[in-house]
């Protein structure tokens, strides 16, 4: 791979999975390209701790993510030869169990629709699932599963395919820093941006804040915002086992997807300015398992709604995940394992952030990705294009400036 000459200096704050691929893309545009991250080596936040699954499910009903999701997944696909190294895709099916028929009957009319844009699926009886997923309960009850919907998509380590992005980016000339904790940007106009760090400031045409959860705060720490909050997630982490899970397995459920909603209600803004430890609702727990090609399974998860930073998950998360995982995978819910927990960035209208900020010129976020592996490739490539200065009418729908004037403001 070899760069073109620069046309503009592009500074990305955070080296998670999205911040890696905004650099590759990025640096494929031929821009000058530095990635600043707080932490010793990349995907020690929330990337660390992802499931991984590459879900098209629900992204295949909306029309503003859904040819983002169909181009990611062809994307994933090809990745790793485009890269000159493994990017961690594998193709995988993933399980979605029903617990009743109107649930199954949902998940069958999201796969009609899917199908007529490229995507594939099928509903499966509970006699078949155990040919699809062996590791399953051998006494899986009706109140458990009646069904599933399966999915042919993929699953992705997310650190791999961070790293993989971030050394793709820098043989073509970008700059990794370790070690940077940005603590503020400054607008210039036209005079450029600042990241203005612990080390010292580094100065660019444009900063695209890519932080995550942390966004948010680094935002409010330079007296600008935008509509970004975040729950925090819970997961276990088990040592190497044996093959036990051959899909990633989750059961259709939208508590997740209620939470993050309520959390966003106008009357509860006071409550995030607050940056509290406390609970502002009830946590939500839904079933998703995957395992990795070490062995490893993850567990999850727990949902939080909590303004502030927790330094570490509530104790009471284990055996809530625990329980959870037992009728599906009895083995899972006694094995060794350690208990995670990660801030979790979500916007208000659940959709990406990912554009300027109306309000300040040469900042601009990529943050608040609802299930984004899917999308990510095709996102952070037509990000790279704006960057650059080419039309990428596909952002319209995320762009920051769709929140102000209409009250969704945090």
């Amino acid at each position: 791979m070899t760069a073109r000459t620069g046309r503009a200096r592009v500074v990305v704050v955070g080296a998670g999975v999205v911040g890696a691929a905004l650099a590759y893309e990025s640096a494929r545009q031929g821009l000058d390209v530095t990635v600043l991250e707080r932490g010793a080596r990349a995907a020690q936040g929330g990337t660390r701790w992802s499931m991984g699954g590459v879900s098209w499910l629900s992204a295949a009903s909306d029309p503003r993510v859904r040819d983002l999701s169909r181009l990611g997944l062809d994307r994933h696909r090809a990745l790793s030869e485009e890269l000159g190294t493994d990017s961690g895709f594998r193709p995988r099916s993933m399980v979605i169990l029903a617990h009743e028929q109107s649930v199954l009957d949902g998940l069958a009319g999201l796969l009609a629709a899917a199908r007529d844009h490229g995507f594939d699926g099928r509903i499966v009886s509970s006699d078949e699932l155990r040919a699809i997923e062996p590791g399953l309960a051998r006494n899986l009850g009706a109140e458990v599963a009646i069904g599933a919907a399966v999915c042919e998509q993929g699953r992705v380590d997310a650190v791999r395919l961070t790293e993989a992005w971030l050394g793709a980016a820098e043989a073509l000339g970008a700059t990794i820093r370790y070690g940077v904790d940005v603590r503020e940007i400054a607008s210039a106009g036209a005079d450029g941006v600042t990241a203005i760090a612990d080390d010292g400031r580094v100065h660019a045409d444009r900063v695209v804040v890519a932080g995550g959860a942390w966004t948010r705060r680094l935002l409010r720490a330079s007296a600008l915002d935008t509509a970004l909050l975040h729950t925090h997630a819970e997961i276990l982490e088990t040592d190497p086992l044996p093959p036990t899970v051959a899909n990633v397995v989750g059961a259709a459920s939208q508590a997740r997807v209620k939470l993050e909603c309520d959390l966003a209600a106008p009357g509860l803004a006071a409550r995030w300015g607050a940056e509290s430890p406390a609970e502002i609702l009830p946590p939500i727990v839904e079933l998703g398992v995957t395992q990795f090609d070490d062995g490893r399974v993850r567990i999850g998860q727990i949902s939080r709604g909590v303004s502030g930073f927790l330094s570490a998950p509530l104790p009471s998360g284990e055996a809530a995940l625990r329980e959870m995982v037992r009728p599906y995978f009895p083995a899972l819910a006694t094995a060794p394992a350690r208990h995670h927990g990660c801030p979790v960035s979500i916007s208000k209208d659940r959709l990406p952030i990912a554009g300027p900020l109306p309000d300040a010129d040469g900042v601009w976020v990529v943050a608040g990705l609802a299930s984004p592996l899917i999308y990510l490739p095709t996102l952070a490539q037509r990000v790279a294009a704006s960057l650059g200065g080419d039309a990428a009418p596909e952002l319209a729908p995320f762009s920051p400036a769709r929140f102000v004037g209409g009250g969704a403001r945090g």
